[in-house]
Formats: C-alpha cells, sequence, structure tokens
C-alpha cells in the first residue's frame, strides 16, 4: 500500500533520499497496526510491548518531521488513520500503564501533526480539487469515530502537559 507520492530522486537536506523516508514511513505505519492488532485483545499488555509501541510511534514521528511540508495528501491521511486507531486501541488499556500514557501522547502529536499536513496539502496546487476532497472527506470520516476517544485521552492530566518540541 504505497501512498506517497513524491519523486524519487530527490534528498532531505542533502542525506537520505526521499523515497526511502517515504517507504520507511508506509512500512512503520504498517508495522504499527500489526502492533496494534496483537495488543488490541490484551487489556493488560507488559510495559515493553508499549515502549515498543512508542518507539514506532517515535519513528514515525520522526520520519514525518523530516519530510514535513513535502508529505502527499493520502500520506497524511495514513498517517492520521494510523494514529487514531492507535489512540482507539490503547484508550482500553488500563490508566496506570506509563507506556500506554507515553505512547498515547506520542500518538496524539503525531495525530495533530498530520491534521496540520492535510490543511496544508488540501489548498497545494500540486492537488487537485477532487483529490482533496476525496481525501479530506475520508479524513473527516474517520475523524468523527475518534471524537469519544479523543476526549479520553485529553481528559488525564499526564497526555496534555508539554512534550519536546520535534520540529
Amino acid at each position: 500500500m504505497q501512498y506517497m507520492s513524491i519523486e524519487k530522486k530527490g534528498t532531505v537536506d542533502g542525506k537520505i533520499p526521499e523515497h526511502l523516508i517515504l517507504s520507511s514511513i508506509d512500512h512503520t505505519c504498517q508495522c504499527l497496526h500489526a502492533t496494534k492488532e496483537l495488543l488490541a485483545p490484551v487489556p493488560h499488555a507488559s510495559e515493553d510491548i508499549l515502549d515498543f509501541l512508542a518507539a514506532q510511534a517515535e519513528l514515525l514521528l520522526h520520519l514525518i518531521i523530516s519530510l514535513y511540508k513535502r508529505l502527499s495528501l493520502p500520506a497524511s491521511v495514513h498517517i492520521w488513520k494510523t494514529s487514531g486507531y492507535g489512540l482507539k486501541v490503547l484508550s482500553g488499556f488500563r490508566p496506570g500503564v506509563v507506556g500506554g500514557r507515553t505512547t498515547i501522547r506520542v500518538l496524539l502529536v503525531l495525530l495533530l501533526l498530520s491534521v496540520e499536513l492535510i490543511r496544508l496539502n488540501s489548498g497545494s496546487d500540486e492537488v487537485t480539487q477532487m483529490e482533496s476532497v476525496e481525501v479530506v472527506a475520508e479524513a473527516t470520516n474517520a475523524s468523527l469515530g475518534l471524537l469519544p476517544i479523543l476526549c479520553n485521552c485529553i481528559e488525564p492530566a499526564d497526555n496534555c502537559t508539554p512534550i519536546p518540541d520535534y520540529y
């Protein structure tokens, strides 16, 4: 499932080619889904599994930041859905799990960043109006199911404290 649409020869700051970062973003989203699928039926996962999930989410965050405004609209929606699904899975965990709180915070940052990218890209000249309408409508539909989850995630004060500025 390849959502990335950036020319394969471009580089980020003369270092890592963009197509490798895009491929890594796609692969990390797939890995996050696979890990969350394993966690979904288990309401009391170990701290190690949650730490691993948090590391995957942070890796995704850093990959996204490395491309920031050059990420396509469909890729931004894919990240939105991945983050939202992670929040849905983790919302069922007991509140005292430290790794769960850390992961929720990172997923909230990913969600906010993807919303910002969707907003920026939906008005881009590179995106046709029809593509923009379809993709933004898809993101809107996905967001409706997240509203109760987001309310639960931001309720604990621990999830609302500032985290390091990533970008």
